[in-house]
């Protein structure tokens, strides 16, 4: 995570924060598989889908919820390492 604060003027400050891809598509795979044993889809065993099937139904949604999750952990992470209020 690479973290860069810019000066605008008074009491502002423009904070960037870039995430590696790498780290938030592991993430995404992560949730999948562990979806993938929950979930219960009719024409499949419990525990048995197919990762595909598991990624058309679900995938959008997990990755909407990863990106916010990383989103805020690193906004706050970076917050509290440089020291801002």
């Amino acid at each position: 995570m690479q973290v860069s604060v810019e000066n605008t003027g008074g009491l502002q400050r423009r904070l960037t924060v870039q995430v590696p891809g790498q780290e938030i598509r592991d993430r995404i795979e992560s949730k999948l598989k562990e979806l993938s044993k929950q979930v219960r889809i009719k024409g499949f065993r419990p525990g048995r889908v197919p990762m595909s099937v598991v990624r058309q139904r679900y995938g959008r949604q997990v990755q909407l919820d990863i990106v916010n999750e990383t989103m805020q952990r690193s906004l706050q992470q970076a917050i509290r390492d440089e020291a801002l209020r």
